[in-house]
């Protein structure tokens, strides 16, 4: 009886062990506090969202454009490319036209700089046939000799100004040994330029088979008129030609209406064609503009119906304003509630064709928090046929960073 009494459980054992058990978790909870507040006010901030909504500017109304009535034309500058068409874009004979071409493609075979005369070029026999066949067909031409010397400076001039058929051919051959080598790399040139509705058959233009559209001639001019050698010749009104004397350019148009260049041309097949380029100001700027004429009832009608267009140009363009100095283009926002506005730096415009539709590209740098007002959130850019513009962003106002009761509240 008294070892079974001595067997039972102590009493009070059981509770001694619970109070110890709660004694620990009450020295824990201050550990945990103190971690959740440490880790709740030092952990980074979360990220601040930024928003860009870069202006659009809605298209220009288009301003009438005085096509000619007869034939087709294209409309464009240096710089811009094409800009606008009339009629239907299909391939036809370019008459002389086609001699743009050739003296690209010689001058891409045979380079020359400014105030270079060139190689000399030593005419033959087969020129002085080449003269002959030219004058019995009625073509435009400058004498020529067997022996005689000229550069390749006064072959162009004299393939540019009075459109020589017979240099056409003779500085392609000189270039290129045959007329059939000239013509494929004429045709590699043209497809350089993107220029997929023209066929080159020979270097005078004379050959209907030579076609190309008003449309493709402006990519024409706009080469040419980066070439400053040939630049250069087709805005001579007159030059001298050995053993001939002065050669007058048929574009009598240069030096008025601002035109500078670039050529002429006619056959039964072609009608009148006329490719010009004329300087006009806008918004204080020296512009190019380039007219393409195909199809005309002769080339002085075509020349003729080329001034309305030019004298048009100044109202194609207009000065475009696409955004202010100051102006709320986006905004900065962070879970806390903390924002700024994203503000435009400086103003920002371009010069653009009529019809444009102008939507500046928004590229957005992360602003982090807390930043002082004045921090950089990015940039607006805008490109307009090869005219760059930028304007930096950045915030209106000062972020602060998240309140000590927010952390606490937002541990997550």
């Amino acid at each position: 009886m008294y070892r079974t009494y001595n067997a039972r459980p102590i009493p009070g054992s059981r509770p001694v062990a619970k109070r110890s058990g709660r004694l620990r978790a009450l020295w824990l909870l201050p550990v945990f506090g103190i971690l959740y507040i440490s880790y709740a006010l030092l952990r980074p901030a979360p990220s601040s969202s930024t928003v860009i909504l870069p202006p659009v500017t809605p298209a220009q109304v288009k301003v009438s454009i005085p096509w000619p009535t007869v034939g087709k034309a294209a409309f464009g500058a240096d710089g811009y490319g094409l800009l606008d068409t009339h009629g239907e874009q299909t391939p036809a004979p370019i008459a002389s036209v086609a001699k743009v071409i050739t003296a690209l493609t010689v001058l891409q075979k045979k380079p020359l700089s400014p105030g270079q005369q060139g190689p000399n070029i030593t005419l033959t026999a087969q020129d002085v046939a080449l003269y002959n066949e030219y004058v019995a067909k009625d073509g435009a031409t400058v004498p020529v000799f067997e022996g005689q010397t000229i550069t390749e400076y006064q072959a162009l001039q004299a393939l540019m100004l009075p459109s020589a058929n017979n240099i056409a051919d003779a500085l392609a051959i000189w270039a290129f040994g045959s007329m059939q080598n000239y013509t494929t790399e004429a045709n590699k040139f043209v497809r350089s330029l993107g220029m997929r509705q023209t066929t080159v058959s020979d270097a005078s233009g004379f050959s209907p088979a030579t076609v190309s559209t008003p449309a493709n001639l402006i990519q024409l001019a706009d080469t040419a008129l980066d070439n400053p050698v040939l630049a250069e010749i087709v805005g001579q009104k007159e030059a001298i030609f050995p053993n001939v004397g002065t050669i007058s350019n048929v574009n009598n148009l240069i030096g008025q209406y601002g035109i500078r260049g670039i050529k002429t041309g006619t056959t039964n097949e072609a009608g009148g064609c006329y490719l010009a380029a004329a300087d006009i100001m806008v918004a204080g700027k020296k512009t190019t503009v380039i007219t393409a004429i195909m199809g005309s009832t002769t080339r002085p009608q075509a020349m003729r119906d080329s001034i309305p267009l030019i004298q048009s140009a100044v109202s194609q363009f207009r000065t475009i304003p696409i955004v202010a100095a100051g102006q709320s283009v986006g905004r900065v926002t962070t879970p806390w509630g903390a924002q700024t506005d994203i503000i435009a730096d400086t103003s920002l415009s371009v010069v653009a064709w009529n019809g444009t539709s102008v939507a500046p590209e928004a590229k957005k740098q992360s602003v982090k928090v807390p930043s002082a007002a004045r921090t950089a959130a990015g940039s607006l850019d805008v490109e307009v046929r090869g005219d760059k513009q930028r304007t930096a962003l950045h915030t209106k106002n000062a972020l602060n960073g998240p309140s000590i009761w927010w952390r606490l509240t937002h541990p997550f």
